[in-house]
C-alpha cells in the first residue's frame, strides 16, 4: 500500500508539473486581455498621431498657399517696377543723349 500511495504522489506530482509547465508558456485568458488592451491602445495612439499629423500638415498646405499668393503679388508689384524703372533708363538716356547733341551743335555754332 505504501509503494502505491508513492507512485499515486509521484504521478501527481509529474501531473501538476507537467500541467504547470505548460501553461505558463501559454498566456492566460486575462493575459491575453492585457496584451490585446496594450496593443489596441498602441494603435489608438498611432491613429491620434496619424490624425495630429494630418491637422498640422493641413495647416502648412493652407499657410504655404497664403504666402505663395502673396509671394505672386510681390512678383506681380515688383515686375511692373522692374519695367518702369527700364522705361525710365531709356528715356533719361534719350533724354542725355540729345543734350548732348545740343550742347555740341551750340558749341559749334558760338567758336566760329
Amino acid at each position: 500500500m505504501k509503494q502505491i500511495s508513492r507512485y499515486f504522489l509521484m504521478a501527481t506530482l509529474a501531473l501538476t508539473m507537467s500541467a504547470c509547465a505548460a501553461t505558463s508558456q501559454e498566456p492566460t485568458f486575462g493575459e491575453k486581455l492585457q496584451g490585446q488592451g496594450t496593443e489596441v491602445e498602441k494603435i489608438g495612439k498611432d491613429w491620434s498621431k496619424g490624425e495630429d499629423m494630418v491637422l498640422e500638415g493641413q495647416k502648412l498646405v493652407k499657410d504655404g498657399k497664403e504666402e505663395i499668393k502673396r509671394g505672386e503679388k510681390i512678383i506681380s508689384k515688383g515686375g511692373k517696377k522692374v519695367s518702369k524703372g527700364e522705361s525710365l533708363i531709356k528715356d533719361g538716356k534719350r533724354l542725355m543723349s540729345r543734350a548732348e547733341e545740343a550742347y555740341d551743335s551750340h558749341n559749334a555754332v558760338t567758336t566760329q
